[in-house]
């Protein structure tokens, strides 16, 4: 998803401190709070990108880094080497590694 930057002047201020309110963003510190988040996500995408207004535009972001920053920290992907992630995958699909050579 790209946003569409958007910037406090483009903003209505009452409007934006309305959807604030109701939408509550914080730190997200625990699943529950995730999920209250990703809740209200959803339904400012349902709306389609073309139908949001600046504001909501704007609280979408906020809470796409909030939970980005929840997710990143509650679910780390370990780094792995190539070679690591292919024999994984092999292994998830019942297939062994074939060697190919002269």
């Amino acid at each position: 998803m790209e946003a569409m930057s958007t910037t406090i002047e483009n903003l209505d201020l009452k409007r934006y401190g309305r959807l604030l309110a109701q939408a509550v963003p914080k730190v997200i510190k625990t699943e529950e709070e995730n999920e209250r988040a990703l809740a209200v996500v959803e339904s400012l995408m349902e709306k389609g990108e073309r139908n949001m207004t600046p504001e909501e535009d704007a609280l979408l972001e906020l809470l796409a880094g909030l939970i980005h920053d929840f997710e990143d920290k509650t679910y780390p992907i370990p780094k792995s080497e190539p070679h690591e992630m292919v024999a994984v995958l092999l292994e998830q699909r019942g297939l062994a590694p074939k060697i190919s050579g002269p």
